[in-house]
């Protein structure tokens, strides 16, 4: 099961319209200045489908599993802080900033039309916001083939923007490493990594102010943590998610979803754990790796793993909810089982490994090996 089938599908019929497909002609054009001065219409049905990208339909799915409802992204001035404007005032309040980008995107550039490159790009920028929108996230900007976001606000929580943040970024990276391939595959295309930074900073870190002036002005934050976000999606591996410690004080989630840099023999290193160091105020602040495809597998029932470790989408939709209880049940039963610090007792009720009972426990081993 896929949950972002329509994004899939608009990057395959817009790339295989003969349309699009026209900038190949230019590479047998003898000069540079003969290709300037070919003039083409791009034809706007070519575009449909990436223009019927509408998030009630295309992120229904992932909308129907997280009973979420599905919102429309909405960039420029955070809605909480646009009174702002009126003032020109400054307001200092927390908030969750978000930098997701495309990898390697610019290598697109010596093999694919520029028509090409833009569905690709479009399309998979359109997954980006439509999932920020989904967790209640604010376009703040967009980079070409980069998002920032902002999550939080006013009546929200810290820990609950941090974690809205993070279950976007993860599912974002979902659909980048397990389903973007799929289409990739079929149409001979490089495969495209996303990289992703967030950092939280509190109140008194946080300022709300408007730069620019004018018609061209913006209404953004000035406080470290925003600064670190984009900083901390540079240093994430592919596919990867980077967080600052704020993140992880804030969001209380199971450690074991973090882990600083480490060498090439698994040592931690010392050059690259700090992504901010202020020796005179004695401030070292700490980047982790969060492991978002294990918080996906623990927190999300239908989140499963094959016999490679891959994760895909189990869903049925039309089962009772008593039977999706009971299916619930047994997965988590079976997490705690894997894990190693749970067993069975004589009833084969699970519980912690130390009160299970031994005669119960000899015989799970046996039958295990």
């Amino acid at each position: 099961m896929r949950l972002y089938s329509n994004y899939l599908d608009a990057i395959s019929q817009a790339v295989h319209s003969p349309t699009l497909m026209k900038g190949h002609d230019l590479q047998v054009l003898s000069t540079l200045a003969e290709a300037r001065s070919t003039h083409r219409i791009i034809d706007p049905k070519a575009y449909a489908t990436t223009a019927s990208l509408e998030p009630a339909t295309s992120m229904k799915t992932l909308a129907d599993l997280l009973k979420r409802p599905v919102k429309l992204p909405v960039s420029g001035d955070h809605p909480d802080f646009i009174h702002l404007r009126a003032t020109n005032g400054v307001e200092y309040h927390h908030i969750t900033s978000m930098f997701m980008d495309v990898k390697n995107s610019t290598n697109f550039f010596k093999k694919y039309t520029t028509e090409q490159i833009r569905v690709i790009i479009q399309v998979i920028v359109t997954a980006a916001t439509h999932t920020c929108a989904l967790f209640d996230g604010h376009i703040q900007r967009m980079q070409y083939d980069g998002v920032f976001a902002y999550f939080g606000g006013r009546g929200v929580s810290r820990e609950e923007g941090v974690r809205n943040a993070i279950q976007a970024a993860s599912f974002f990276s979902y659909f980048v490493k397990y389903e973007l391939p799929e289409v990739f595959e079929a149409m001979d295309i490089d495969d495209i990594n996303a990289r992703t930074g967030i950092d939280f900073g509190d109140d008194d870190d946080t300022l709300w102010c408007i730069y620019g002036t004018g018609n061209c002005t913006e209404l953004t934050t000035t406080s470290l943590h925003t600064s670190l976000a984009p900083k901390m999606q540079h240093n994430a591996k592919t596919n990867g998610i980077m967080v600052g410690a704020n993140v992880r004080d804030t969001a209380k989630l199971n450690p074991e979803f973090y882990d600083l840099t480490r060498d090439k023999i698994g040592n931690v290193d010392v050059n690259e754990r700090y992504i901010f160091k202020d020796p005179d105020k004695k401030f070292f602040y700490t980047q982790y790796h969060f492991d978002w495809k294990k918080y996906l597998k623990e927190t999300f029932h239908f989140v499963q793993t094959d016999s490679n470790g891959k994760l895909s989408i189990g869903y049925t939709p039309n089962l009772s909810e008593q039977e999706r209880q009971r299916r619930q049940q047994l997965s988590d039963a079976n997490r705690k089982i894997e894990s190693g610090n749970y067993g069975y007792d004589k009833k084969f009720n699970v519980v912690p490994a130390g009160i299970q009972a031994p005669r119960e426990r000899d015989f799970y081993d046996t039958r295990r090996d």
